[in-house]
């Protein structure tokens, strides 16, 4: 079953403040490239977590050596979504492999756009992780 939450203006101030006092700016976001929605599933014996955004962008895939495969999209390479094997992991190792995607890409980027959403989508998931990865 689906974990979904939805993201709102103050959820969003509150993570913009946290995160612009640590060196992080997203002023410069455009509203394509900021997630309405954090939803996680266990499906097919893999952890989805995807970002659900205003438009519906062709995506792209990437997998990493941890072996989480990501899709981006296409041509903003903002992160839409993320999966991660189950295996033997727990679900705190499986949220914890999330956030080293998340951070690698973070890390990486080039544009500034995909640096904010990136830092972007890491605040949400880890704001939301507890209530989206506890059964239940």
């Amino acid at each position: 079953m689906e974990k979904r939450i939805a993201i709102n203006a103050d959820d969003y101030a509150k993570i913009l403040k946290g995160r612009e006092a640590k060196g992080s700016s997203f002023t410069e976001l455009s509203p394509y490239d900021i997630p309405k929605v954090i939803g996680v599933e266990m499906k097919d014996g893999r952890l989805h977590v995807h970002f659900e955004y205003v438009d519906n962008e062709p995506e792209s895939s990437v997998v990493l050596e941890s072996g989480v495969r990501v899709k981006l999209g296409k041509h903003s390479g903002k992160m839409l979504s993320l999966e991660v094997d189950k295996d033997d992991n727990s679900f705190r190792d499986l949220a914890e492999k999330v956030a080293k995607a998340l951070s690698h890409f973070r890390h990486n980027a080039k544009k500034f756009n995909q640096k904010a959403n990136y830092d972007l989508t890491d605040a949400v998931f880890e704001k939301n992780r507890e209530p989206l990865l506890v059964k239940g």
